[in-house]
């Protein structure tokens, strides 16, 4: 029986430990704005994604200047905050508004490697993160060497472009 409680509770402390340390990888998160409930220096706004989930991120008033209810926004997520919000045509091509969004230096994404694309010298890699979202990543072909689709990866990217791919 001590066994059985051991490995459960084993078991319970490495998935949070997953989920806190999978939290820490920055992410996307896109829809419209349903809610907006300020407080006097941080505020936190309610999402609704695509799937009709409401999704809520805490930012500082600052970031949410200018943004109202009904708005289409995008969120950069970092440790469970938004860092980078931006307004978004809610009609517009997703990819463009993909290549629209700022960098603020590296990133790591880890997740699962669901396509990858290879031309003569450059790749794209398309890696399902631990939310869902597919996060696209280019890269020198070497980076992407040993890699195939299904592979758990971790990939620090700066602007778009894969510095180091890691399988994990």
């Amino acid at each position: 029986m001590k066994k059985v409680i051991c490995s459960l509770l084993l078991i319970t402390l490495l998935a949070t430990a997953g989920s806190v340390l999978a939290q820490r990888a920055p992410y996307w998160v896109k829809g419209e704005v349903v809610s907006i409930d300020q407080g006097p220096e941080n505020s936190s706004v309610g999402i609704k994604l695509s799937n009709g989930e409401i999704y809520r991120a805490a930012a500082n008033n600052e970031l949410l200047k200018g943004i109202q209810v009904g708005n289409s926004i995008s969120v950069e997520i970092i440790r469970g905050w938004a860092e980078v919000v931006e307004k978004t045509d809610a009609g517009a091509d997703a990819g463009a508004q993909e290549k629209s969004k700022p960098t603020r230096g590296p990133q790591w994404i880890v997740g699962e490697v669901v396509s990858i694309d290879q031309g003569p010298e450059n790749s794209t890699v398309g890696i399902k993160m631990y939310n869902g979202e597919i996060f696209t990543v280019a890269g020198k072909n070497d980076k992407f060497q040993n890699v195939k689709v299904g592979d758990r990866i971790t990939v620090k990217t700066l602007k778009g472009w894969a510095k180091s791919v890691t399988r994990n």
